[in-house]
């Protein structure tokens, strides 16, 4: 039993919009009817996921359903408003987390061109599952 999380979101996962190839798990701008969703970014506390371009620029590593280790990457100011997201820890960690990070991906229909809406849940350790 994990307990009960810190912090749920509705994340969607997405091809990345600068990168080709490299899927995310992104926080939703707009709903499929274009409504905004409500930025919930700024209820994570900075002392645990702080910005992460000014002090890690390779993202914070966490452990996404025990299976993978994900890059948690969060932005104060970009073309993107405040955000977040979960991808791939090739830049922190190398090796052969790319395409870890794409099998993993794979299991939540991960499919180019389409985006799909996930839960994800929070816990302490930075163990994120999403759902």
């Amino acid at each position: 039993m994990i307990g009960k999380p810190l912090f749920e979101f509705q994340v969607v996962l997405k091809e990345s919009v600068t990168t080709p190839g490299q899927w995310e798990f992104v926080h939703p701008g707009k709903d499929s009817a274009g409504n905004s969703y409500p930025n919930h970014t700024s209820k994570l506390p900075l002392a645990s996921f702080p910005i992460t371009h000014l002090v890690k620029p390779n993202g914070i590593i966490v452990n996404c359903n025990n299976q993978v280790k994900g890059a948690f990457h969060r932005y104060q100011k970009s073309r993107f408003g405040e955000h977040f997201y979960v991808g791939s820890p090739y830049q922190e960690l190398r090796g052969n987390t790319a395409q870890e990070w794409r099998g993993f991906v794979s299991n939540f229909g991960a499919i180019s061109g389409k985006a799909s809406t996930h839960k994800l849940q929070i816990f302490p350790g930075y163990l994120f599952i999403f759902s």
